[in-house]
């Protein structure tokens, strides 16, 4: 009881300084300027808070206004579960103010979109705002097939069975005043070469490694700024100067194979990561690394090999996920069943579906995924994990993201929300203290 506690104390503390909602600011077509607040400062609200938004319309102009707010709340489903007009009145930079109340009765655990709509008699703004309510009680179905781990365990000794051939190569045109640059390659299974880039700060200390895992489709160079650690950033098959041997785009990438579960190209992006952590270790003595102080780290699809990283292999020390995507993507599909616009992931499966490839269906699609959500992994994570994501997000939206959250189960973990589209500033200058503050830097 005493370690869910602690759990619990770190989620909040995180949360109250990172999901304070700043005002929507001026709008620019109807000269009025935005201060709407949720009653909670963190916009988490909980069984016996009032739930709703503080409201105030400043007139910025020196004529009076009039006109009204149409507020839509949906849950995320899309489903609407609150409306209501509501109109106003202001004397030359004057502020109207008033209340949004929610009754909390009618609504579930999850996350739910505010839409407001200003209307004056010249123009009109349209507003978005995100809360949560009781965020730590949401949990998916968990699909987990039976075979899962040992699926795992065979694919981890197929690489096994692969001879890495680790290949260090100095870049010294690339290098600075403060780090060297290497190249690194190696080969991973289906006999590909995967590269990725190693900077190492001069100085002859020993470093810790931050090992740096790519987004989709990107193509990451070198970090040539930090001179406290060594980085790691890894291509992985298909991204950057590791995509020769995959011919495929960013519209198909993520479906290669998929109708086949054994030769889904994520099997062969896992197991790059693994062998790239295998290299840290191999040539920790070597390259003056320290190998007791490796976090792992990535956003958007990073964030996931980040995290599925960690639940297959249990020596670094810490994980960072921020904004990762394709968890619990039943729960995706289920909230966007509905939605005429698909957001991606989504609609790249969606369209890999009705491709028939392979006699790919729906519920074939969902078994082979099963094997592949992060979801099914987050329970195998022992380390430290800083979990971060923006509210607003279709491609890894709050309610999905805490899905994943949920289901680690370590006894620290840490939650950072970004009430935006974003993560900003002040979530790096975060990340950064807590990078220093867990490899224990100066």
């Amino acid at each position: 009881m005493m370690k869910q506690i602690a759990i619990v104390l770190l989620f909040c503390g995180a949360l109250m300084n990172a999901m304070a909602q700043p005002p929507a600011g001026p709008g620019t077509r109807t000269g009025l300027e935005y201060d709407i607040r949720p009653f909670k400062k963190n916009g988490l609200f909980r069984e016996d808070d009032k739930v709703g938004y503080d409201v105030r319309l400043k007139n910025s102009t020196y004529t009076k206004q009039r006109g009204s707010m149409h507020i839509d709340v949906f849950d995320a489903k899309g489903a609407s579960v609150f409306n209501q007009t509501v109109s106003f009145f202001t004397d030359s930079r004057k502020t109207f103010a008033t209340d949004l109340n929610l009754d909390y009765a009618k609504l579930t655990a999850g996350f739910y979109d505010v839409n407001i709509i200003v209307s004056t008699t010249s123009a009109a703004d349209t507003l978005r705002y995100v809360f949560g309510l009781d965020p730590d009680k949401i949990f998916t179905d968990i699909n987990k097939p039976e075979d899962f781990e040992e699926f795992w365990s065979e694919a981890r000794r197929e690489m096994l069975r692969k001879e890495p051939r680790f290949r260090i190569i100095s870049r010294g045109n690339s290098s600075t005043k403060y780090v060297n640059v290497y190249q690194v390659e190696f080969q991973s299974v289906d006999d590909v070469v995967v590269r990725g880039w190693l900077t190492i700060p001069k100085g002859g200390a020993k470093y810790p490694v931050i090992y740096q895992l790519p987004d989709y489709y990107e193509d990451q160079r070198p970090d040539s700024n930090r001179s406290d650690v060594a980085v790691f950033r890894l291509n992985v098959r298909g991204h950057g100067n590791s995509a020769d041997k995959i011919f495929s785009d960013y519209s198909t990438l993520n479906t290669m194979n998929l109708y086949d579960r054994d030769k889904y190209i994520y099997k062969g992006i896992y197991m790059d990561c693994l062998r790239g952590l295998d290299f840290i270790y191999k040539y920790a003595n070597q390259l003056n690394l320290d190998a007791d102080r490796v976090v792992v780290y990535g956003e958007g699809q990073g964030g996931t090999l980040a995290g599925v990283t960690c639940a297959m292999d249990q020596r670094p020390k810490c994980c960072i996920m921020v904004r990762p995507v394709y968890g619990d993507l039943r729960g995706l599909f289920e909230m966007n069943q509905d939605n005429p616009v698909l957001p991606w992931p989504v609609s790249a499966f969606n369209d890999y579906i009705n491709s028939g490839e392979g006699g790919i269906n729906k519920q074939r699609f969902y078994e082979n995924w099963d094997f592949y959500d992060p979801v099914n992994f987050m329970s195998n994570i022992k380390c430290k994990v800083l979990f971060a994501l923006p509210l607003i997000n279709s491609s890894a939206p709050p309610q999905t993201a805490f899905s994943i959250y949920n289901q680690l189960k370590g006894d620290v973990k840490e939650m950072y929300v970004c009430s935006g589209n974003t993560m900003d500033y002040v979530y790096y200058a975060y990340q950064n203290l807590w990078i220093k503050k867990v490899l224990r830097l100066p």
